[in-house]
């Protein structure tokens, strides 16, 4: 991304499982990338070391569906399947990975929109 590039707006395409979803309008997604952290500690020699633990990327976006498309999300949810997930945001960046879905309680439409929430390994191609 030069010069700022595009950062804000809807989704551009979202594939999970190998079905396309619509993006809803005015959907602003949360992205979060797989990572690793940890704690920066020191031993009793006075050496400092960090610890490294993973972290689970995630993503949270509305999407716009039809009753077939929301009744495989729900299929999907209730399996607690990983699958495939890739999307491209707003300034052209692609991002991929193993994802299930995350969504607390069950998924619901309302006026043809279901906000969910994806978690597992996600990293930019």
């Amino acid at each position: 991304m030069t010069n700022g590039g595009v950062r804000e707006g809807t989704l551009r395409e979202l594939i999970l499982d190998g079905v396309e979803y619509e993006p809803a309008m005015d959907s602003e997604p949360t992205i979060i990338l797989a990572r690793r952290s940890g704690e920066t500690k020191i031993a009793g020699n006075g050496v400092v070391y960090g610890s490294s633990k993973p972290g689970l990327g995630g993503l949270k976006t509305d999407i716009s569906c039809d009753i077939t498309k929301y009744q495989k999300l729900k299929a999907l949810q209730n399996s607690g399947r990983f699958v495939t997930v890739s999307f491209t945001d707003a300034g052209n960046n692609v991002y991929s990975g193993q994802v299930n879905i995350s969504n607390a309680d069950p998924l619901e439409m309302a006026n043809g929109v279901v906000s969910l929430e994806l978690g597992g390994n996600i990293e930019p191609n």
